[in-house]
């Protein structure tokens, strides 16, 4: 059994994530800024909720005790206010660098950490690898970037992931309004709601799309995956599924 951190585990990825963990026989604690009367009331078996304020090194370090593995999930999204980008750079870097010291010095032996495919920005078009060179547009790709940057030059007697994901979509484990924000899911619930679907574009770009599901069962396996040989990989996070919007939105 492993014991498996969450930051930012109340969120979109975190609660289908904390769900499988404990469907399959792990150990799972939660961090969230949220206060306890917001916690959500189906919380997984084998599973904790703390509150956390991520600047105390000493709540830091209680909540990394006896952890295997942390999953970093507290990243700004394409739906952060960014009024202020250089802020919003700045504050999720010193988080990055704050959660890696934390598990260094807490001997936590891997670290995955969630980026997007939008750090490739302008380059994000044809066939996209590892290996293509990132110039993010938005400032939430950029800071997510930038913690890239701090993770490979600050991460030593750790193991650590990158996960570029792609588009994803599916159902929320805990209640979560940001995530019908997201195309297929603004798309269903439009369908489910009003009867039609509403494309704001000419529906003409691509996009690679990946579910929910699959993209819990790849962290799995990023779990079970025994690396230690190669101290820091990145890798994309998408499906086959690059298709139309318009076509999409017709599948639906």
């Amino acid at each position: 059994m492993k014991k498996i951190l969450i930051a930012g585990g109340l969120g979109f990825f975190g609660g289908r994530m904390a769900k499988y963990f404990s469907d399959n026989g792990n150990s799972g604690r939660i961090t969230t800024r949220k206060p306890e009367n917001n916690f959500p009331n189906n919380i997984p078996a084998n599973t904790s909720i703390m509150q956390l304020n991520y600047c105390s090194e000493e709540q830091l370090n209680k909540a990394m005790k006896g952890i295997d593995t942390l999953i970093h999930l507290a990243g700004p999204d394409a739906h952060t206010n960014s009024n202020d980008p250089e802020s919003l750079i700045r504050q999720h870097n010193q988080l990055t660098g704050r959660l890696l010291r934390s598990a260094q010095f807490n001997r936590v032996k891997k670290f995955i950490y969630f980026s997007t495919i939008h750090v490739y920005g302008k380059n994000l078009k044809d066939m996209v690898t590892e290996k293509t060179k990132p110039i993010p547009v938005h400032p939430f790709a950029e800071a997510h970037l930038e913690a890239e940057n701090i993770i490979k030059s600050q991460s030593k007697e750790i193991v650590t992931t990158i996960v570029r994901c792609s588009n994803s979509f599916g159902a929320p484990y805990f209640e979560n309004e940001k995530c019908w924000k997201l195309l297929v899911n603004d798309l269903c619930r439009s369908a489910f709601q009003n009867g039609r679907l509403t494309i704001n574009s000419s529906g003409q770009n691509y996009r690679n799309f990946i579910a929910l599901e699959d993209v819990v069962q790849v962290v799995h396996h990023l779990l079970e995956l025994n690396n230690d040989k190669e101290r820091h990989t990145i890798y994309n996070l998408g499906s086959s599924n690059t298709v139309r919007i318009i076509d999409m939105a017709r599948r639906i």
